[in-house]
């Protein structure tokens, strides 16, 4: 389904799994964001510039889970009332190489995974997600690398803020690709589950929101938060 479209509820508070040590880096300074579909940044500037924090907006994520990135879109204020999302995201590692999805439309990659819905657990989700998008079977679930909290703006008058938490955990999955089972906007984007390292997709990624005019909408929404991910997994 369309992000719009999909199920929203309220997010709920897992128990925390320690990450291994080392794998993440500093967080960036407390009280600051970034917007969540940034326009070009100016020349020589590689990240979506930080701007100060509305106090009044609540940026944690409230589990006690690490926080990798927190994105809002611009002139969202408090009062206004939010449709809950929360999603899973896999990590999949194999030999200096994440399992990533490609859009053969866009060029741009995202971590295999998506939106839980009503009555799945996490790892139902992790392993239908996987499936679906990669043709790929889960075998274990491990820690917990983190969350990010993403706050976008109305698509159109009447719809309200979308809140969305996505939670990043560790996967393994068997070796070899299936069938993909994709939606409709999945395959118009040509969704291809690709091994590529992290500093790739990252510089890749860099790339889109560089090259973009200043004017552009077509950023995908995700993209500025799989960079943040990126670099906080050390890819650049």
């Amino acid at each position: 389904m369309l992000p719009h479209e999909e199920m929203f509820y309220e997010v709920t508070s897992n128990t925390p799994t320690r990450l291994p040590a080392g794998l993440l880096r500093s967080p960036t300074a407390p009280g600051t964001w970034a917007t969540s579909r940034p326009r070009c940044p100016a020349s020589g500037t590689s990240t979506p510039e930080p701007r100060a924090m509305d106090s009044m907006i609540d940026m944690d994520s409230g589990s006690g889970i690490p926080l990798l990135a927190r994105l809002v879109d611009p002139g969202i204020k408090p009062s206004e009332p939010r449709l809950e999302r929360r999603a899973v995201r896999a990590l999949v590692h194999r030999q200096g190489e994440l399992l990533m999805i490609l859009s053969t439309r866009r060029g741009d990659y995202k971590f295999p995974g998506g939106g839980v819905e009503p009555g799945e657990t996490d790892v139902d989700a992790l392993a239908r997600e996987l499936a679906e998008e990669c043709g790929a079977r889960l075998t274990t679930v491990g820690a917990i690398l983190g969350d990010t909290l993403e706050y976008r703006a109305p698509r159109k008058v009447g719809d309200r803020v979308l809140r969305m938490l996505s939670r990043y955990y560790q996967c393994h999955i068997a070796d070899g690709f299936g069938p993909q089972s994709l939606d409709d906007y999945e395959q118009q984007l040509g969704f291809l589950p690709v091994w590529v390292t992290p500093e790739k997709a990252l510089a890749t990624n860099l790339a889109m929101v560089r090259e973009c005019d200043q004017d552009c909408g077509d950023l995908p929404p995700w993209t500025p938060r799989e960079i943040l991910v990126l670099q906080r997994l050390g890819a650049g």
